[in-house]
């Protein structure tokens, strides 16, 4: 019964390592790089969000 969502759990987690390996790869950025690209989108999409919200 629980296992549909540990797979879908998983599948997930893997689909994103995969898609961060990939832009990583394709951009030619470090890991230090991927960190701060990984933030700045936080930054700019709580900003749209809150200013949607409020």
């Amino acid at each position: 019964m629980k296992n549909w969502i540990v797979k879908s759990i998983r599948a997930v987690v893997f689909a994103d390592r995969d898609a961060f390996l990939w832009i990583q790869h394709k951009l030619g950025f470090s890991g230090y790089q991927m960190a701060a690209l990984a933030w700045f989108k936080g930054i700019v999409l709580g900003l749209l969000l809150g200013w949607w919200l409020f």
